[in-house]
C-alpha cells in the first residue's frame, strides 16, 4: 500500500525475486508508473470510503509504505493505518510490515532503541504510536520498521536544505536509509 518513491523501489526488487506484487496509489499518474514496472496496480485512496474489494488485501503479505504527512498538518495517519489493518484482517493477509517513522522518538537524543520510552504527550509521537499499535496488535504476524532520512535517486540529502532550511544542531546524528 503506497507505491511512491520507496514503494516503487521495493516493488521492483520483489518482482526481480519473482514475487507476485500488487501496488496501490491514489493518482492516475502513479498508477501508470507502477504498471510500467510490471506491478499489478490498483487505485486506493485513504481513508477508504467504499466497500470495494482490493487485490492487495487478498495477498499473504502486506507492506504499508504511506507517509504520515505530519509536517503537512495531517492527523489521520493512525485512523488510515487502522482501516488498512481492518481490511487486511477481513482479507487473506497473514503478515504486515509497516514502514513507520523515527519521528516516533520525538527528538530524543543519544542511543535510542525500540525499547526507549516514548513521549506520548507529543501529538506526532502519539499518532505514530497508535498507527504502529494497530499493526502490532492486529493478531497477524507484524513488524514496524522505523525509518528516516530516505535518500537515493532523486532524493539527495542536500535537497533537505532547499529554501534556506538550517539545522538546529549541525553536529547531531542523522539517520540515512539509502535506496539502491
Amino acid at each position: 500500500i503506497g507505491c511512491g518513491w520507496l514503494g516503487q523501489a521495493l516493488a521492483s526488487q520483489l518482482l526481480q525475486m519473482n514475487y507476485h506484487v500488487v501496488g496501490t496509489a491514489k493518482s492516475e499518474q502513479r498508477l501508470t508508473q507502477i504498471s510500467a514496472l510490471g506491478v499489478i496496480s490498483e487505485q486506493l485512496t485513504l481513508p477508504l470510503t467504499n466497500t470495494a474489494v482490493y487485490q492487495c488485501f487478498q495477498c499473504k503479505s502486506l507492506i504499508i509504505a504511506i507517509p504520515p504527512q505530519l509536517r503537512a498538518g495531517r492527523v489521520d495517519y493512525a485512523e488510515k493505518i487502522a482501516q488498512i489493518v481492518d481490511r487486511a484482517q477481513q482479507g487473506n493477509v497473514k503478515q504486515i510490515i509497516l514502514i513507520n517513522s523515527t519521528a516516533i522518538y520525538g527528538g530524543q537524543v543519544g542511543d535510542v532503541t525500540e525499547a526507549s520510552s516514548l513521549d506520548l504527550t507529543q501529538p506526532k509521537v502519539k499518532i505514530l504510536f497508535e498507527a504502529e499499535n494497530s499493526v502490532l496488535n492486529s493478531g497477524l504476524a507484524a513488524v514496524s520498521l522505523r525509518v528516516s532520512g530516505l535518500v537515493g535517486p532523486k532524493r539527495l540529502p542536500g535537497n533537505f536544505f532547499k529554501q534556506g532550511r538550517q539545522l538546529k544542531d549541525p553536529y547531531a546524528y542523522v539517520n540515512l536509509v539509502h535506496q539502491v
